[in-house]
């Protein structure tokens, strides 16, 4: 995993849902759970990725559990 608090440095980086669960220490399936929700905004990429802005990843506050 990517250490977020060094990437707080290069704005406009992004993470994966896994790198977002694993920094909030909750499961993928909560952070899906707030995507499907709308509470967290991501970039969908082709092919099904789904990506993060490290800024929203920061300041999101801990998931929806």
């Amino acid at each position: 995993m990517k250490d977020t608090r060094v990437l707080t440095a290069m704005p406009g980086s992004l993470i994966t849902v896994n790198e977002f669960a694993d920094y909030w220490k909750v499961s993928e399936r909560t952070v899906y759970r707030d995507i499907d929700k709308g509470a967290l905004p991501v970039l969908r990429l082709p092919h099904g990725h789904i990506r993060i802005p490290i800024e929203i990843a920061l300041n999101y506050g801990k998931p929806s559990t």
